[in-house]
């Protein structure tokens, strides 16, 4: 009798653990647009006309008021009742030691990723300079976004699902998807591609905040990616068809993987580690690493690189062919070498260094990127997308060969 007691009261008590966590979660997703709810609701029952920059001030400071009165001292997510600056610094915003190198990585992470959609909406042809898009509205506006989405999604959110998981993996995981799941904007095929492209930035903004222990850099990167984010694209934000999306989002994604190799690198080699905040605190474990950087996928990486090495030596034994009626070229004698040098690594991989087999794979990647502009400048419609994005992946690879192993990565 006693057992049974015992256990409905476990049960009872789990059930409120959980609806604690889903409660939780639920109030943090509402909080980062209740301004902009309260300013949408307040403009239609008065017919206010407000600027976009007075809204995003408005939205800004009910925002702020809301998440530093209400979370803290009475909603009590996700520390119990504390004051706000505990509250702020448990949750990564405070200023950490070498504020200039976190502002600095941050700015670097939106540099890459918008030069990836710049160069993305540049091969579609279509691309125009439009300075209109940078406005003070606009940079007014990301503030919410760069800020507040940082300090419930990277903070709050995930902060209770560590708690919720006890392992920092799985809450990682579980706080992307629900990021990327409040920016579903319908249902169509390429809704789901960009379901897929906010996940992976949203990785990258969370892998910032858990590698540099602070949310300093992730929202400078945030802010700065906003902002800017519809000066980069084509007119209207639009791409049409497969060949457009396709060389958008082929170049947004090569550039989140640098990102992430940014970050891994940099956050080790410049000491980029906070000494305040959640992510130091026992509750966390530190030794979250990308997945491709420990030592247990270090067999695979191998295998990987030398696949590669022979795929791509052989895959241009038919250009070679193609090529050798027209004469002898630079372009010619530069894929012979390349086929040469592919081969040669893949059959003697284990008695070459390292920096050979990344020289091989990012001699690769600029043969890649120079065929494909052949291709674009011979009218090739589809044919240039795969080149330029094989050959950014074989950079990548390039540099994850030489620059991780030769660091104190684990590789």
């Amino acid at each position: 009798m006693n057992e049974n007691a015992d256990s409905i009261h476990i049960n009872r008590k789990e059930k409120q653990s959980v609806r604690y966590y889903i409660r939780s979660i639920a109030l943090a997703v509402v909080f980062v647009t209740v301004g902009q709810l309260i300013v949408i609701i307040i403009t239609k029952l008065s017919g206010l006309e407000l600027s976009k920059a007075w809204k995003s001030i408005i939205v800004f400071i009910i925002t702020s008021a809301f998440a530093i009165f209400l979370f803290p001292g009475i909603l009590k997510i996700p520390f119990g009742k504390v004051t706000i600056k505990t509250w702020l610094n448990r949750l990564g915003v405070y200023w950490p030691r070498n504020i200039t190198g976190h502002i600095l990585l941050g700015i670097m992470l939106a540099c890459v990723s918008l030069t990836g959609m710049l160069l993305g909406s540049i091969f579609t042809g279509k691309y125009v300079v439009d300075f209109s898009n940078l406005t003070l509205g606009q940079f007014i506006f990301c503030l919410n976004p760069g800020i507040w989405e940082e300090v419930f999604f990277r903070g709050v959110i995930l902060f209770v699902l560590i708690r919720w998981w006890k392992n920092l993996r799985k809450a990682m995981w579980w706080q992307i998807l629900i990021f990327a799941t409040c920016h579903i904007t319908g249902y169509k095929l390429i809704d789901f591609v960009e379901f897929f492209s906010v996940a992976l930035i949203g990785y990258t903004f969370t892998y910032v905040a858990v590698k540099s222990r602070t949310l300093i850099a992730g929202m400078m990167y945030h802010y700065l990616h906003d902002s800017f984010l519809y000066f980069v694209q084509v007119p209207g934000a639009e791409y049409h068809g497969f060949v457009d999306n396709f060389t958008f989002y082929a170049f947004l994604w090569a550039a989140m993987l640098i990102n992430i190799l940014i970050v891994a690198i940099v956050t080790e080699k410049a000491g980029l580690k906070g000494h305040n905040g959640f992510m130091v605190s026992e509750e966390v474990n530190d030794s979250y690493l990308f997945p491709y950087l420990s030592r247990k996928n270090s067999q695979i990486a191998d295998r990987l690189q030398r696949y590669v090495l022979l795929l791509a030596g052989i895959s241009v034994v038919p250009l070679i062919i193609e090529m050798m009626p027209s004469g002898i070229s630079i372009l010619f004698i530069l894929i012979i070498f390349t086929a040469l040098l592919n081969m040669g690594a893949f059959i003697f991989y284990n008695k070459i260094g390292e920096k050979i087999i990344s020289i091989a794979l990012m001699i690769n990647g600029i043969c890649q990127i120079v065929s494909g502009y052949q291709s674009h400048l011979g009218g090739s419609e589809r044919a240039y997308i795969i080149y330029f994005l094989a050959g950014t992946v074989y950079i990548i690879l390039g540099i994850f060969s030489y620059v991780i192993r030769k660091s104190n990565i684990p590789a």
